[in-house]
């Protein structure tokens, strides 16, 4: 019996400094190689009648068979892609009826040494933790916790903005949607060498360019806050909600929340081009 191909491993990581930080990508990119099924057409006097079931049947099996041929034509258009962008390597699942049916590392996970990315290979995720916290804060919501509308200066008193007329009204909402009126202050938490008491000190500073609710500026640092809001008032932390609602049901077993576990042998490096 052939082995069920495992999916690629996720990983994500929490920035060190924080006990919040910004979990970091997924691995692998999910699609599905089936074709749409089309709706059937309304029944009408010129319809033709329903293909028989061995028709059925054998139509079923050539769509089968072509499956191993249309799955390497993706293969090649996604190597294609990688090097016409300029990406060492990617690891790739496709998924057809709820099963694996291609998981492959494409490319190299390290320039330097030119090993190459396999199905275990562990890829940091960025800001799609962003989309993670952003549910936490729903489900928290949802369940009787922090309203989306709470006023920041209510829930979390010890994050001071420059200016009091936006500490007076911003809420949770204007975290999670980057529309708290403050530019971006990246370099406070890049890198992890600042603790959130320093974060917290610099932040103060950053003066608004906007009414909160008015404008889109992306910001990092307000969504740590965010996370750190929903973490307190759950007693469980940022990370014990996402262990609980998230990767737990998922099954999301071979993601983690610490840097220190991205330093294996199979995890992609960085690059520079």
């Amino acid at each position: 019996m052939s082995r069920r191909p495992r999916l690629p491993r996720v990983v994500t990581m929490l920035r060190p400094g924080s006990n919040l930080g910004l979990l970091t990508v997924v691995a692998a990119a999910f699609a599905s190689a089936a074709p749409a099924a089309a709706s059937a057409p309304p029944p009408s006097a010129t319809s033709a009648p329903p293909p028989a079931p061995a028709a059925a049947a054998a139509a079923g099996a050539v769509a089968v068979d072509h499956l191993p041929a249309r799955l390497e034509r993706i293969v090649a258009r996604l190597e294609s892609l990688l090097d016409e962008h300029h990406v060492p390597g990617a690891a790739v699942a496709i998924v057809v009826g709820g099963e694996p049916v291609l998981v492959r590392g494409l490319g190299v996970r390290d320039r330097s040494t030119g090993e190459p990315v396999t199905a275990e290979t562990l890829f940091a995720i960025g800001s799609a933790t962003k989309s993670m916290t952003g549910l936490l804060a729903a489900a928290e919501a949802f369940d009787g916790g922090v309203p989306l509308d709470a006023r920041v200066a209510e829930v979390l008193p010890e994050l001071v903005f420059h200016d009091p007329e936006t500490a007076a009204v911003i809420t949770l909402a204007d975290l999670l949607s980057h529309t708290s009126g403050v530019m971006r202050t990246d370099l406070l938490w890049y890198g992890g060498y600042a603790d959130w008491q320093d974060i917290l000190a610099a932040f103060a500073r950053a003066e608004p360019v906007a009414e909160p609710g008015k404008a889109f500026h992306y910001q990092n640092v307000l969504y740590l806050a965010a996370g750190r809001i929903i973490g307190e008032h759950s007693r469980r932390g940022w990370e014990g909600l996402l262990e609980m609602r998230i990767l737990r049901p998922l099954g999301m077993s071979a993601t983690c929340i610490d840097a220190e576990e991205l330093r294996v042998p199979d995890a992609a490096r960085g690059h520079d081009w």
